[in-house]
């Protein structure tokens, strides 16, 4: 089993603290400071290199965690146990701060839409996408959540002190109702509800 793992950061002592303790390999690490990328278009530049190793599997790690004893190998030993499944998330963090996605997932659901930019409704964006997408199939997705010896240093204090220019919360939430109908029951299939736009697409 091959994984590539990205790992965006804005405040460079979290980065240098979470590397302290990481045994994981093949880690494209992405200082989201230049030119403010946001975080969408780290986990993009993942996902192409991703393509490129041939990885099976995609780790999007946060510069907050904090691996134990076994520098995060143990994820690795969950991951090889669920070949089939379309997600594998941490327990004991800080939402989608350790969360692996099998490649079949993401070549079926495209990649993240960096127009929530830095960060903000992209989670909810990408779960729906998933869910939208093996639907079409009547498959009901298997993501989980595996015990890892793993702490988190704080949600999104990094951002903060790498003093990340923020978007107006307002203006991601109202873009996340145009492109799905509603927060918290999203009804649309296809964004925008226009029945020939693909999932993986979004304006530019």
């Amino acid at each position: 089993m091959k994984y590539t793992v990205v790992l965006p950061y804005a405040y460079r002592p979290y980065f240098d603290e979470c590397m302290k303790t990481c045994k994981l390999e093949n880690v494209l690490a992405i200082d989201n400071t230049v030119n403010n990328i946001g975080i969408m278009k780290a986990h993009n530049l993942g996902i192409e290199k991703m393509i490129a190793d041939d990885s099976d599997w995609l780790i999007i790690m946060s510069a907050a965690i904090r691996f134990g004893e076994k520098g995060g190998l143990d994820f690795i030993e969950e991951l090889e146990k669920r070949p089939n499944d379309i997600a594998v998330e941490a327990i004991g963090v800080y939402g989608w701060h350790l969360i692996a996605f099998n490649r079949k997932t993401i070549e079926r659901v495209g990649k993240w839409d960096e127009n929530f930019t830095p960060y903000g409704y992209d989670d909810l964006d990408y779960s729906w996408r998933i869910q939208c997408a093996y639907e079409l199939e009547k498959v009901r997705p298997v993501w989980v959540k595996v015990p890892v010896d793993v702490a988190d240093a704080g949600m999104g204090h990094s951002i903060h002190l790498g003093k990340i220019v923020t978007q107006d919360d307002n203006k991601l939430r109202e873009y996340f109702i145009k492109k799905w109908g509603d927060i918290h029951h999203p009804k649309y299939k296809t964004p925008f509800n226009i029945p020939d736009c693909e999932l993986g697409f979004w304006p530019v």
